[in-house]
């Protein structure tokens, strides 16, 4: 939706979007040319924020600071988190490898409703809750979300992140939005 209304024509003909004061994206993952965009446009601050639906909000930054990292901000309190090799969940990659996140909190839901293979999968020892995202840490303490792992795409024995892509492609001033797909040859 935010790639929508960065790309309006009519925004880009004099309209203004300074009455929003912040906006924070939180879901697909928000390239920064719509981050750019908004901003030009009037938006006061335009941030990334990440959350899961069984965790609630797990990163934010600081409301008074203003943050141009393309990060999802830093852990809130209540939160623990790790990122894991993705070949052997027990082994914590170092900060700024990207690899397997989970979340630990006392905040998670039960689990899924008469689901209980959906809970064995999501559920780590000592109460650790897989994410199914990618992604990293660096060495502030900023998460960055680098996509879905079910959506990574296998190349040549590698995994490929559709959204780091995806942001490449849209830094071309001719492309509006671009969605890549793995298809087997």
């Amino acid at each position: 939706m935010l790639t929508e209304i960065a790309n309006n024509p009519n925004l880009h003909l004099g309209g203004k979007l300074s009455s929003l004061r912040r906006v924070e994206a939180c879901a697909a993952p928000m390239g920064q040319p719509t981050k750019t965009t908004l901003e030009q446009l009037g938006v006061g601050r335009v941030t990334r924020v990440w959350g899961l639906t069984e965790l609630g909000l797990i990163t934010g930054h600081d409301m008074m600071t203003y943050s141009t990292s393309e990060s999802v901000g830093e852990l809130h309190a209540n939160f623990e988190g790790k990122v894991t090799d993705p070949n052997e969940s027990t082994r914590i990659v170092e900060r700024g490898a990207i690899g397997d996140i989970w979340i630990r909190s006392t905040s998670r839901s039960t689990g899924y409703y008469k689901n209980s293979e959906a809970n064995i999968e999501v559920s780590g020892a000592d109460g650790w809750f897989y994410t199914g995202d990618v992604g990293f840490v660096d060495e502030e303490g900023m998460w960055y979300i680098v996509d879905r792992k079910k959506d990574l795409i296998k190349a040549n024995g590698n995994h490929v992140a559709p959204t780091e892509l995806e942001a490449i492609l849209l830094r071309h001033p001719d492309i509006v939005d671009v969605g890549i797909v793995g298809v087997a040859v």
